[in-house]
């Protein structure tokens, strides 16, 4: 059993792709075939990747070196003839396939006048130059924009933790990535491109850590690869993960898949990973061409540099998988472990389900799937060792429609009893018929026969649905067709329907407009529904949204009495869907403490009705305090708040109510400590 639940959504996901190094550059640029199974979205037999990493400058899988840099003779931007060759395969081959294509875009060196090597190969960027480098990014990011290159973020450069003197490599340190961000975030932002972070392995966390807290609002997402480390790692940043770069060796499709599947994508997609990259898109049968670095690197394909046949390597099937489970804007949801299978599940945006998964318990294994706590109807045969990929619209499990046995009269009310659709909350909706045809303005759980029915079979159809969910359909109908009413025992019939007034949101109150009955009517009584369920206790004629509600639809029956005469009985149309209680703020409470580094400063006296849970952030000159205790009530005042003026933000919560976020300021600055 597969079970996940889709109400619990976490990241959204950009989706999957692998570098167009040089090497892939070259084999792509004259291979279609490659390039539509790699990105052809209606390749049945297509890996449908939607992302591409893209090198701005050589790496280990070029033949020549080269870098972006500035002519000595105008100081315009010095475009290198490979950059030039890559852009032109993605704009005439890669886009031509995949409009919606999206870019990641990274040097791995700084020009070799800006290292302390003096080369491309291995060495550091030089402290004089991180203005320069800085300026470089940004036109590099201007360039290709011109260009017509769908970038949607850059890092400062591949892997700044290694150096290699075979290809071109370079360090940075943590001070200098900082410097860098703060100098070309603000100025990504504006073009339209993110800045991600780090973009080396996953046991470097600690740098991840320190380098988006020295340059606070300028990462978009953390970049992380897959050669050290554990997936895990990951969790927890301060901004979304992303793995963008793995490349499988020499290792085989049983180990690749148990691997990928453990680390690439359920335990990264569980510690916060919302994409995946792959190392170079496409090789040759060497594993080439390549100067330095992996020598036995492969490609998501491989293609023959005699005959130009395309084989696919283990990572294609894994990057195939899990294109087909999430499309770019899926979020993943929740999911329950299952013994011996690996798996991420998301929520697409047309609604479907999308699970991706391997089956390593070692045998054939029949899978069912429960999608928030209710059967889907399907089971699976997947092989062992097999990655698999579910993908579907689940169904609304029918609930059960039941009309009474006695036969139908004119004048009194046929009530339904409806029960038992999952998963909650479900939207029904009514619809009585007689004869097969269906009775205009009877869209409610409850009808009152007219003489028009008379000897006609009712029926009543309900149909249950949810976002993103198959509709069910259930109809029952009266074993007998309607009956004229006993003209000695007339009954009391209503003139002016009645009616629910008010707004159906958690903690409002909605009344009901009885009505006009004739004759008139003596006594009245009242019984609420839930969509279509009666709601215990509830006979009055108000009633009080609470949070238990929320999402459903509410009617009243009313029950009419007169003397001489039958009860006559109405249900009300249903309401729009309860929507979330709006919290009222009754005193946004006060700042307690003194002004002082070392004193306490304590947020008091707040009131909401209804009383909510508070969850605190404190800010000094209103940035956001990222220290121990900022999220608290209490905030000790440290040497780094001297001079500012201190806040709390509080956002206030409550089950069916929209959270609620207001600021509270303390007047003055925060001074020194006073001693004597």
């Amino acid at each position: 059993m597969l079970a996940v639940s889709p109400e619990l959504t976490h990241q959204t996901w950009i989706g999957a792709g692998a570098a167009l190094t040089d090497a892939s550059a070259g084999i792509l640029a004259s291979n279609h075939e490659a390039t539509a199974v790699l990105f052809d979205p209606g390749r049945a037999d297509g890996a449908h990747l939607n992302l591409v990493r893209l090198p701005l400058s050589a790496t280990d899988f070029s033949t020549a070196p080269w870098a972006f840099g500035w002519s000595d003779s105008s100081g315009t931007l010095d475009v290198p003839s490979e950059a030039v060759t890559s852009t032109e395969v993605v704009s005439q081959r890669l886009m031509s396939l995949r409009p919606d294509l999206q870019l990641v875009a990274v040097p791995w060196t700084a020009p070799a006048s800006m290292k302390d090597s003096g080369a491309l190969n291995g060495g550091a960027l030089t402290s004089a130059s991180l203005g320069a480098y800085g300026r470089l990014l940004l036109a590099q990011a201007d360039w290709l924009r011109t260009r017509g290159m769908p970038v949607l973020a850059m890092t400062l450069g591949n892997e700044p933790f290694h150096s290699s003197a075979s290809y071109p490599t370079m360090t940075m340190s943590d001070a200098q990535m900082i410097s860098l961000a703060k100098t070309v975030g603000a100025g990504l932002e504006q073009r339209g491109v993110q800045l991600w972070s780090v973009d080396h392995n996953w046991s470097h966390r600690g740098h991840y850590d320190v380098v988006q807290a020295g340059a606070p609002g300028m990462f978009a997402a953390a970049a992380f690869h897959c050669y050290g480390g554990s997936p895990s790692q990951m969790a927890g940043t301060s901004v979304p993960s992303v793995v963008t770069e793995c490349t499988g060796t020499d290792d085989g499709f049983a180990g690749t898949f148990r691997w990928d599947m453990d680390n690439l994508v359920a335990g990264a997609i569980d510690a916060g990973s919302t994409g995946l990259m792959m190392w170079n898109l496409a090789l040759d049968e060497q594993h080439g061409p390549h100067t330095g670095g992996c020598a036995t690197c492969r490609g998501v394909v491989d293609v023959d540099s005699q005959t130009a046949a395309v084989s696919r390597g283990p990572e294609f099937f894994t990057l195939a998988h899990l294109s087909r489970a999430a499309d770019p804007g899926a979020v993943v949801i929740d999911s329950s472990p299952s013994p011996g299978v690996s798996y991420a599940a998301f929520r697409n945006p047309d609604g479907e389900i999308g699970i991706v998964g391997h089956n390593d318990t070692g045998s054939s294994q029949v899978f069912s799937i429960e999608v928030g706590g209710a059967a889907s109807g399907g089971r699976f045969l997947v092989g062992p060792g097999e990655l698999f990929t579910m993908r579907g619209q689940s169904a609304v499990t029918e609930g059960t429609v039941t009309l009474p046995l006695a036969p139908p009269v004119v004048g009194v009310p046929v009530e339904a009893v409806v029960a038992g659709w999952q998963p909650q909350p479900v939207d029904l909706h009514f619809q009585w018929q007689a004869g097969g045809s269906p009775i205009a303005g009877a869209d409610g759980p409850s009808f009152t026969p007219t003489p028009e029915e008379v000897g006609q079979r009712l029926s009543l159809q309900v149909t249950g649905s949810r976002p993103g969910w198959r509709t069910a359909i259930v109809v029952a109908s009266t074993a007998e067709p309607v009956r004229a009413s006993d003209l000695g025992d007339p009954s009391v019939v209503d003139v002016v329907p009645p009616a629910v007034l008010g707004s159906p949101r958690v903690g409002r109150t909605l009344n009901v407009d009885p009505g006009t009955w004739s004759p008139a009517a003596q006594a009245l009584a009242y019984q609420w529904y839930r969509d279509g369920v009666p709601v215990p206790g509830a006979t009055s004629s108000f009633l009080t949204l609470q949070p238990r509600d929320l999402g459903s639809r509410l009617s009243v029956r009313v029950r009419a009495s007169a003397p001489g005469h039958a009860d006559g009985s109405v249900t009300t149309s249903s309401t729009g869907p309860v929507a979330l209680g709006a919290l009222t703020v009754l005193d946004r409470g006060l700042i307690r403490g003194r002004l002082q580094v070392g004193s306490v400063l304590r947020l008091v006296g707040r009131r909401s009705d209804p009383a909510a849970a508070a969850s605190f952030q404190w800010l000094a000159d209103g940035r956001p305090l990222d220290r121990s205790g900022a999220r608290r009530q209490s905030h000790r005042l440290t040497t780094a708040d001297l001079g500012s003026r201190m806040s709390v933000r509080l956002t206030l919560t409550s089950p069916g109510y929209a959270a609620a976020t207001y600021r509270v300021s303390r007047a003055g600055h925060v001074v020194s400590r006073r001693h004597g």
